[in-house]
């Protein structure tokens, strides 16, 4: 069972704000790859009529979802669903359940120049979903737990430096996950869960459980590829910077 949980920020002023366009022209072109589609409307706008606006619009795109329309946490955002509906209940997933978690990535990201929003927000559902038959073969292995598109070490720019606390990230916040795996490995490992929720807490969950070198942990795209890359962005995006700040230490 593959499952989509995809976390659906909804921000009035940027009704039309062509990111959206972006994510749900994805949504529809790989929306096959899914056995269930579940999508979350988080809302910092009470107004019923704005938020069915938005599920019919999602619904063009992407017929048969399951909608859920929740309070987005202005400063956690995504990381307070994905912690109070998945990793508060990692326990209780079949096994053989599967779960890619995303998000409309960019909305508010109006300081990063378009093309290379754009461009990152195509390269993750790419590398995640276009060979599914190469996901399906991963996920059958009772070690892999979950895949990302961008995973870092050490690389993190400046004004990130008390958030990214972690031993690495799936950067961009694509990944599949088996809930039930995860939780095994807690369990046999006696590992902890983060005391504490922020904005990052989603991309730094698996890098709060597991070591970078896991063989749980399967990775879309070669290490050094990924690091070049990440540092070569975050250079041209947020200008000279320190990108190998220490992110040892874990919330």
């Amino acid at each position: 069972m593959k499952r989509i949980l995809y976390f659906y920020w909804y921000v009035p002023p940027f009704y039309w704000h062509p990111v959206y366009d972006l994510h749900l022209r994805n949504l529809f072109f790989y929306k096959k790859a899914f056995d269930e589609i579940n999508i979350i409307i988080a809302t910092d706008d009470d107004k019923s009529e704005n938020v069915q606006k938005t599920i019919e619009s999602i619904s063009y795109f992407v017929e048969n979802a399951n909608f859920q329309v929740v309070e987005n946490d202005k400063t956690a955002r995504e990381s307070a669903f994905f912690y109070g509906y998945i990793v508060k209940n990692l326990a209780t997933f079949d096994e053989n359940t599967a779960i890619f978690f995303a998000h409309n990535k960019g909305v508010d990201t109006i300081y990063v120049p378009s093309n290379d929003r754009n461009n990152w927000i195509n390269i993750m559902y790419h590398f995640n979903l276009s060979d599914i038959e190469r996901v399906n073969t991963l996920l059958n292995d009772v070690d892999t737990c979950a895949m990302g598109v961008g995973r870092m070490t050490h690389y993190a720019p400046h004004e990130f430096a008390n958030f990214l606390k972690y031993r690495w990230m799936f950067a961009g916040t694509f990944f599949w996950m088996v809930p039930r795996r995860i939780w095994n490995y807690m369990e046999r490992n006696r590992v902890l869960l983060p005391n504490k929720i922020g904005r990052y807490s989603t991309e730094g969950f698996l890098g709060s459980i597991f070591p970078e070198d896991a063989k749980e942990i399967k990775c879309l795209l070669p290490d050094k590829q990924l690091k070049e890359n990440w540092a070569e962005y975050l250079t041209r995006v947020l200008g000279p910077t320190d990108t190998k700040k220490n992110i040892n230490d874990k919330d």
